[in-house]
């Protein structure tokens, strides 16, 4: 037998038996070159491809769109310019020629108006106008500073027509000519009357000037006098204007754009063709689009016709063998819809691709270049030191154990070069001592294995419980209040860099000074340490500070453990700041107005259920304060919104400045806040003079001006206030006497405060009965009116006016002062206004039976709420067509309140009632808006004098002058006067030796069921 050790094989020993072949090795180096270079080729080509496809070609249709809106919105802009200026001077004229027309035998009144006009608007051509009797007048701007008139009065003189011709230096030619115009054969003339807004403008339809040849539109209004003439004015403007803006709008750079009516003509050219002179272009205006003789413009609407007119942003379309984009916008004007077309031939808006494939292989060359250079070092710093430790392991198996020498800059090389010494010198040693240490070496071998799977499992079982724990845990050593081992969870969760960092902290090291209860952290540690030490565990919150000064909160399991004959303590930490943070914010939307941040509906509530356990308590008052912006309705809907929630805002703002720290401002709703006061004086009258200077300070504070975005707003509260700590109070209760309060405060002018009265509650109670009891009875028609008399001079009776009188069931007979206030305030007053005019219509188709009373007129008085009702006009149609009562007795008295609001609106709703034969009376004229602009614009027929004047015109001066004053406009302005609360012949006589010869009165009458 063989002393050889088996395991060492022999130098002369046969070579093992080959093995399956394989295919040849490729060497490292060439393979890491390869493959990098193919993935940046690769890359740099799909980049490529990506850019040109998803960048360019979307990119190019989104500039023709910009294209395409840019031209369109420079031809709206310059149609709005156009346009808009026409309409302007309609709305100007109606002012001008509201009452009378201009003289037809000098022009110098209507050029005063006009010539600066039409100089400063150069687009508006000409203002021509006419009356529904033939009447007409011109005024034509020429060329050289000249102008022209022509006067045309059918009536008087037929096709002789008066000319005016001015020279740019002043003189003025006038001559007769025979022309065949007459102005309500025109157009523009018809329009004004055909149209449904009576009020106008009206466009025409494009059409031929009369006077200049021109094609162009007209901007029309018609204006209905007293006499029942139609005058209408209108002002022309020419297409050539439009078209020069679309000639030279750009589109692309071989783009058109022009407007096209719905009728298929060219309103405003586009762009003419080369050699065509623009004098000659501009002729085609009006045409039809196939005589422009453009072919993309011809193919244009052949496609966009194919699609159904509709507007569309981007379509294609071929012309000429080319590929083209157009795109089609509306425009209305009146009736009207014009279409603006814009179009342009695609390679304008094609990227350039050999260009760019130039560029882009040009950029990409030098890249890839530098790529190869930087790859092929790269594959050599890698693969040199491989090639070495390769040689070195082939001399190792050939039993060479020559140390290496391997210089790389590689961590994992130089690890895999000192692995390999390392193993070169256990080959080496293991192959001296082989014989020897075989038998140790294999026993050996078992027990380090059975040895290195105890530990391997105890290294992952310790491993899973402690350093890769998710969780952040700390060992403390109760005994030196240090902290003895960590996992990285914790480094991580206090921001530390290393476990010596954390470990040399204590807890006070990593805490606020002070925890949430306000005890310091040193004691509330030591208390929970000794918690913990007595129960075994203990659970609580803590508040931690890193070393970066940030603050954060932890839920902390504090738990007893024995190790190797110490008790030691471990603590897991859980970071809780977004919760708590998250709680907060619920609780903030809970609990929190969102515009103000105040406390809301819901907090107030609860702290006032804590104010009233507190004050009963303690014997001291508490105040409740119910604050309400005045007219802040009329600031949201004059302003919008947003400018009363910057009122809101900044009064959240005032309201916490005036209070104490230990009082609660909350918004209640709305507009409408809460202050509530504690800790009051114990004595009823020392807190309500506590609460009456807090409040007084909020008034003062909240009627200082507001500065809503550099627009300056007032703003007054009212506020009502009560006290409270008396046996049951409740919430409810409360709120229920500071709103009652502050109504008090409203009704005693607002911008006060007011103290709870239990005698408001129960006015308040009985009012709200009331306000029931009077919309059943103006639903029923069970209210009934009473005719106070009106005379003339001569004691003739021209008719009455109706006033209402309320039967109540259990109060009796009801006087306006008793529920009118009430029907105002809480809008019953259109329901009211309703059933007196249903009243007074039928009483005036009785009187219209009895040949004695038919030409009586009778006057209703109207509101301010009920005129400006949406349907106050149709609810008198609906009056009068019920009782087929005649509208022309019909007089209805409007208050000068109601014209402080709107004049415009109030004009247009009485021309409307005027149409149908109604008149109008001016009541109490001088006590209300006292303006006498409104006079002019207003379908007035009378001014009533307001009896405080007639009252004491005998013995007060000022009183009889100003009677004297209304008595003397009426004569100017042609309208009728009346004077009411005549109670003694001495008043009347005194009136009628001014003037006034129409009287209601005691004198003649008092208000009855019958006249």
């Amino acid at each position: 037998m063989s002393n050889e050790d088996p395991t060492v094989r022999r130098s002369d020993a046969a070579p093992d038996p080959p093995g399956p072949a394989i295919a040849p090795a490729q060497p490292l180096r060439r393979a890491i070159l390869l493959r990098v270079t193919l993935l940046k080729v690769g890359t740099a080509l799909l980049v490529a491809a990506g850019f040109s496809l998803f960048g360019l070609l979307p990119l190019s249709k989104r500039i023709s769109q910009s294209q395409f809106n840019i031209a369109a919105s420079q031809v709206e802009a310059r149609l709005d310019a156009t346009f808009a200026a026409a309409a302007s001077l309609t709305n100007m004229s109606r002012g001008w020629f509201a009452h009378a027309t201009p003289s037809l035998e000098d022009p110098a009144e209507f050029n005063r108006l006009f010539m600066p006009v039409l100089t400063a608007l150069p687009q508006v051509t000409s203002v021509v106008a006419g009356t529904s009797d033939g009447q007409g007048w011109l005024l034509l701007r020429q060329p050289e500073g000249r102008w022209r008139n022509r006067m045309t009065d059918v009536a008087r003189h037929g096709k002789r027509q008066q000319f005016f011709d001015h020279t740019a230096e002043g003189g003025v030619k006038v001559e007769w000519r025979e022309v065949d115009y007459d102005a309500r054969r025109r157009p523009w003339f018809a329009a004004a009357l055909q149209g449904a807004d009576a009020h106008g403008p009206h466009w025409t339809a494009p059409y031929v000037f009369f006077t200049t040849g021109d094609p162009g539109i007209t901007a029309s209004t018609r204006i209905r006098h007293r006499d029942s003439r139609d005058f209408v004015i209108g002002f022309d403007l020419m297409l050539r204007d439009l078209s020069l803006s679309t000639m030279r709008a750009r589109v692309g750079t071989q783009g058109l754009a022009l407007v096209v009516t719905a009728d298929n003509r060219v309103l405003a050219l586009p762009a003419p063709p080369g050699g065509t002179a623009e004098a000659e272009w501009l002729k085609r205006v009006l045409k039809a689009p196939a005589e422009l003789g453009l072919a993309p413009v011809d193919a244009a609407l052949t496609e966009w016709q194919r699609g159904g007119r509709v507007d569309v942003a981007s379509f294609e379309f071929e012309s000429g063998g080319r590929g083209w984009l157009g795109g089609v916008r509306a425009y209305p004007l009146g009736t009207q819809r014009f279409h603006v077309l814009t179009l342009a031939p695609t390679s304008d808006f094609a990227p350039a691709w050999p260009t760019l494939a130039v560029v882009l292989l040009a950029a990409m060359l030098p890249v890839a270049g530098v790529a190869f250079l930087i790859v092929r070092a790269h594959a050599r710093t890698i693969a040199q030191p491989l090639e070495q430790l390769a040689a070195a392991s082939r001399r190792i198996g050939q039993l060479d154990f020559t140390p290496a020498r391997v210089d790389s800059s590689l961590a994992e090389v130089r690890e895999l070069a000192a692995a390999q010494d390392a193993m070169r010198a256990l080959l080496e040693t293991n192959h001296r001592q082989l014989d020897e240490q075989t038998r140790l070496l294999n026993n050996q071998i078992n027990t380090l294995r059975a040895t290195e799977a105890r530990l391997r499992d105890s290294e992952a079982y310790n491993k899973v419980l402690f350093n890769d724990s998710p969780i952040p845990l700390v060992v403390l050593d109760p005994a030196t209040n240090q902290l003895v081992d960590c996992n990285q969870a914790a480094l991580a969760v206090y921001g530390l860099p290393d476990r010596e960092s954390l470990l040399s902290c204590g807890p006070a090291d990593v805490s606020v000074p002070v925890q949430y209860d306000g005890t310091p952290s040193v004691e509330a540690a030591e208390r929970h340490v000794t918690r913990a030490l007595a129960e075994g565990v203990c659970i609580y919150e803590w508040r931690h500070r890193r070393r970066d000064g940030s603050e954060w909160d932890a839920e902390i399991h504090l738990m007893r453990f024995n190790h190797a004959g110490r008790t030691l303590l471990q603590f897991s930490v859980q970071d809780i700041t977004a919760k708590k943070a998250a709680a907060g914010k619920i609780a903030q939307l809970a609990y929190y107005d969102t515009l103000t941040g105040l406390p809301n509906r819901r907090l107030l509530t609860d702290r006032l259920h804590q104010a009233l356990a507190s004050s009963a308590r303690s014997g001291n008052k508490g105040a409740l304060l119910f604050i309400d912006l005045d007219d802040f309705k009329t600031l949201n809907d004059t302003h919008g919104h947003d400018q009363g929630d910057l009122l809101l805002r900044q009064v959240a703002v005032r309201l916490t400045e005036c209070v104490r720290e230990s009082d609660s401002v909350g918004r209640f709703g709305g507009d409408e806040f809460l202050v509530m006061l504690e800790n009051l004086h114990a004595d009823p009258l020392q807190a309500a003079a506590q609460t009456e200077a807090i409040g007084a300070k909020i008034l003062e504070a909240l009627s200082r001006p507001y500065d809503l975005l550099g627009r300056e707003q007032i703003s007054t509260p009212s506020i009502g206030g009560t006290l409270f700590a008396e046996p049951g109070d409740t919430v409810d209760e409360l709120l229920k006497r500071a709103d009652v309060a502050m109504y008090q405060a409203k009704a005693a002018g607002r911008n006060a405060m007011r103290f709870y009265d239990p005698r408001i509650q129960a006015e308040i109670a009985g009012r709200k009965a009331l306000e029931g009891e009077l919309r059943m009875a103006a639903r029923r028609d069970q209210l009934v009116l009473h005719y106070q008399v009106q005379v003339d001079g001569e004691g003739h009776t021209l008719g009455a006016e109706a006033l209402v009188r309320w039967p109540h069931a259990t109060r009796g007979l009801l006087m306006p002062a008793a529920f009118i206030g009430l029907a105002e305030e809480s809008g019953l007053i259109v329901e009211v206004g309703h059933c007196v005019l249903r009243l007074a219509c039928r009483r005036l188709a009785e009187w219209a039976q009895d040949p004695q009373r038919s030409a009586w007129r009778l006057s209703v008085n109207v509101s301010s709420r009920q005129f400006r009702h949406p349907s106050f006009v149709q609810q008198v149609r609906d009056a009068l067509d019920a009782a087929s009562a005649d509208p022309h007795r019909l007089r209805l008295e409007l208050t000068e309140s109601m014209l402080a609001e709107d004049v415009g609106a109030v004009a247009a709703k009485m021309n409307v009632l005027r149409d149908l034969g109604i008149t109008f009376a001016l009541d109490d004229f001088g006590t209300g808006f006292s303006s006498l602009g409104y006079l002019k614009r207003l379908p007035l027929d009378e001014l009533k004098i307001d009896q405080t004047f007639v009252r004491d015109l005998l013995t007060d001066p000022n009183d009889a002058a100003i009677a004297c004053a209304v008595i003397t406009l009426a004569r100017s302005l042609g309208l009728a006067v009346i004077a009411e609360g005549v109670e003694t012949e001495a008043q009347r006589d005194y009136l009628a030796s001014q003037g006034c010869h129409a009287y209601q009165g005691y004198l003649f009458g008092r208000p009855a069921e019958t006249v």
